[in-house]
């Protein structure tokens, strides 16, 4: 009887440990997207930070990834996207975010490899197309930067970029 009674309050303080730990995480998550809306970007990603020590969300991190982006803090959106991929291996909009910023520091090796896996994960990703036509287009592969925003525009017709883009190729040959 006692070490059912030792297991029983064991349990109930494991427990509230748990229900501790999620509410401390949820309010962590809001006062981060609270700071964000009041435009205090910095303490926003200190605040989602914090909530990553008690629960490692995909969501956590795309918020950071964005609002570093955003920051033009480059360097660190790069890491936090790796680190959430570390989690998250399919996380289609960590992988995204990670392609454009590999593309920014004209990474294109690199950003045509996270674009191919985001593909291989979701072939109809907003805008992934077309980020390849980027690619392709600044390497010279102009042809086949015309077939990926003919791609985009197949999965989403109203990408203003892609048409502008096939407008563009067409107009140089």
């Amino acid at each position: 009887m006692k070490n059912k009674l030792f297991f029983l309050f064991f349990l109930l303080i494991f427990l509230a440990g748990c229900s501790y730990e999620k509410e401390t995480f949820r309010k962590l998550e809001k006062q981060g997207d609270t700071l964000f809306s009041q435009g205090r970007k910095k303490e926003a990603i200190e605040r989602w930070q914090d909530a990553l020590k008690f629960k490692k969300t995909s969501c956590i991190y795309e918020k950071m990834v964005v609002t570093l982006i955003m920051e033009r803090e480059n360097e660190q959106a790069t890491m936090w996207a790796e680190q959430g991929l570390t989690y998250f291996p399919d996380c289609c909009n960590l992988i995204y975010n990670l392609s454009y910023l590999c593309l920014l520091e004209k990474n294109y090796d690199k950003c045509l490899k996270n674009i191919e896996r985001l593909l291989a994960i979701n072939e109809y990703y907003p805008e992934a197309h077309f980020m390849k036509g980027m690619i392709f287009e600044q390497t010279g592969r102009i042809k086949e930067a015309k077939e990926e925003y003919v791609k985009e525009i197949n999965i989403n017709p109203g990408c203003k970029k892609a048409w502008k883009k096939i407008k563009e190729i067409g107009d140089e040959k």
